[in-house]
């Protein structure tokens, strides 16, 4: 959970997320859709299950099943 939506600023070893910059700029793009439709408390399931987010920026999505 992202600190300005109320997460810890100190957290253990399992919430931090060592990314990219372009992984950054992907994961700052779900947050802001999470918070625009009011669905912050499902980002953490978006962000484990790619299956379960909300297509954005034109993404592809191989494997599972749903294509955007």
């Amino acid at each position: 959970m992202p600190v300005a939506d109320g997460g810890a600023v100190h957290c253990p070893d399992a919430g931090l997320w060592t990314l990219c910059q372009a992984c950054h700029g992907w994961k700052g793009e779900l947050e802001a859709v999470a918070r625009r439709t009011d669905q912050m408390h499902l980002i953490v399931r978006w962000c484990d299950d790619p299956s379960a987010r909300p297509v954005i920026r034109g993404e592809v999505r191989y494997g599972g099943g749903s294509e955007g």
